[in-house]
């Protein structure tokens, strides 16, 4: 069920099989109120793209991919340390550099306009849970700002009282 700011629902964005067929949005308004600098919407390549978050909530080890061993590893972001693990030519891997080790963080694909960009999935383990949301490359560099938001919500959302974990109550 797709769960929206309205109480509506649509099967349109849930994914067959595995998961907990749970998908959350949060709009790109409520987004760019949350988190400061996000950009709610782009104009690429002459199209107005609009930076909804549509959360799908899995068990963790769906989402919680091996680290490739893979020659080729590209500077995503400096920044963050992001490292662009290259499969194929329009989509890649993502890993995270951190000081002790290398980890998953979602996967990228090339959008088909120019000039040239990407949007990004990324996987969000956060106490078991795993979510994955989109964000475009010009938002990239406030995934920190997003994940905070969510694991905020999530804790939000977990029933302390009932003992009974969210992924439970799915």
């Amino acid at each position: 069920m797709f769960v929206g700011e309205t109480g509506t629902s649509s099967a349109e964005f849930d994914s067959q099989g595995g998961g907990y067929n749970v998908s959350i949005f949060l709009n790109q308004n409520t987004v760019s109120q949350l988190v400061p600098e996000y950009k709610s919407e782009t104009n690429i390549g002459g199209r107005v793209r609009k930076h909804a978050l549509y959360i799908t909530l899995s068990p963790s080890e769906e989402i919680n991919q091996a680290v490739p061993d893979a020659p080729t590893k590209d500077l995503l972001d400096g920044e963050m340390q992001l490292l662009a693990v290259k499969a194929d030519t329009f989509s890649w891997q993502v890993i995270q550099k951190t000081a002790k080790k290398q980890q998953h963080w979602g996967t990228c694909a090339d959008l088909p306009t120019e000039p040239k960009s990407f949007r990004c999935l990324r996987d969000l383990i956060i106490e078991g849970l795993g979510l994955t949301y989109p964000i475009s490359q010009e938002n990239l560099h406030l995934y920190p700002a997003i994940d905070a938001l969510l694991q905020e919500k999530v804790a939000q959302w977990r029933c302390a009282s009932s003992g009974i974990p969210i992924e439970q109550q799915l």
